[in-house]
């Protein structure tokens, strides 16, 4: 073999070499890219099934602590047009007491802990309470007679959020006393004017006396959901 062929040889070797060398590196690192790529994709995908199922819980717990039923034996005896009426109630106490709670989070910066501890307390406080109520499987709180609702939550409320408790019960009550202060003046203003006139001692209705003019108003019917739960469940 001459020295240029032998020359040659060589550099067809060391050139094919190369591109076998060359093709096999990028196959690995194709091989490597789609591997990470999966992994990539199937970290994503365990994070965001995660993700949901964190969100899924965290909305269970939040219905659970505001969940307001009554249990199956009180209403068993019930038909179909009282236990709509029982529903009717319940879905109403619920949707009040849980705006109500919403209310309370949003001006004294609740806790999570101190909302499950509040709501039982404004479901107690309601005008449909009933004892056989449970929130979140258990019995509403006992409330003694004449406790009101900001008494329940000075139970609950830290001593920042009870002094804005207090305040904001004395501009409460600063507020309807201009408001009763006001409609006493516009009532004396207008017996002084003639437009209403003081009943006859004798009167049925004593003190001031009654219009013939039909009342002033919307004619829409009440909200009101008729009935109560004590008078429906005949407890």
């Amino acid at each position: 073999m001459s020295r240029s062929s032998f020359i040659l040889a060589v550099t067809l070797l060391v050139v094919a070499g190369s591109l076998a060398f060359m093709i096999s590196f990028d196959r690995d690192h194709d091989e490597i890219v789609s591997a990470a790529s999966k992994h990539t994709s199937a970290s994503e995908n365990r994070a965001s099934t995660a993700s949901r199922q964190e969100s899924r819980r965290a909305q269970s717990s939040r219905n659970g602590a505001t969940s307001l039923t009554l249990p199956k034996s009180t209403t068993s005896h019930l038909n179909a047009d009282q236990r709509a009426r029982v529903d009717a109630i319940l879905s109403l106490t619920r949707r009040d007491s849980r705006k109500q709670l919403d209310q309370l989070s949003r001006q004294y910066k609740l806790s999570k802990e101190q909302r499950r501890e509040v709501f039982p307390l404004i479901v107690a406080h309601h005008d449909q309470a009933h004892p056989a109520m449970t929130v979140g499987g258990q019995p509403l709180p006992s409330i003694a007679p004449g406790t009101t609702l900001n008494d329940s939550l000075s139970s609950v409320f830290d001593s920042t959020q009870l002094d804005e408790l207090v305040e904001a019960a004395a501009d409460h009550d600063a507020w309807w006393e201009d408001v009763v202060g006001q409609l006493e003046v516009d009532l004396d203003t207008a017996i002084d004017n003639g437009e209403m006139v003081l009943a006859d001692e004798d009167s049925p209705h004593p003190g001031v006396a009654v219009s013939d003019e039909p009342a002033s108003g919307d004619g829409e019917a009440s909200g009101h959901s008729g009935g109560n739960l004590f008078d429906l469940l005949g407890q």
